[in-house]
């Protein structure tokens, strides 16, 4: 979302609902390689996906309500968390 903002300079909105879409295609897909494979942990699937659902409606409506104000920094915050935890598990 933030190269989308930076290098296409798309509005958070625009950025979200596109990052959404690459992303959702993307899970759709590896799914169904996933389930023709038969490597599918359905009890793990099912909760993951009901969260990822709900978080993503969440952030959806939280960036349409506060905008760039409150998802620039979040998403700061998070890519720098994993930043620094991918970082530790090289040391």
């Amino acid at each position: 979302m933030m190269l989308l903002c930076g290098f296409i300079h798309y509005d958070v909105r625009t950025a979200n609902g596109t990052l959404k879409f690459a992303m959702a295609a993307g899970c759709v897909s590896g799914l169904i390689f996933y389930i023709i494979s038969g490597n599918v942990n359905w009890s793990l699937a099912v909760p993951s996906v009901i969260c990822n659902m709900a978080g993503n409606y969440l952030g959806s409506g939280l960036a349409a309500e506060k905008g760039a104000k409150i998802v620039r920094p979040a998403a700061l915050a998070v890519v720098c968390i994993y930043a620094v935890k991918t970082l530790l598990s090289f040391i």
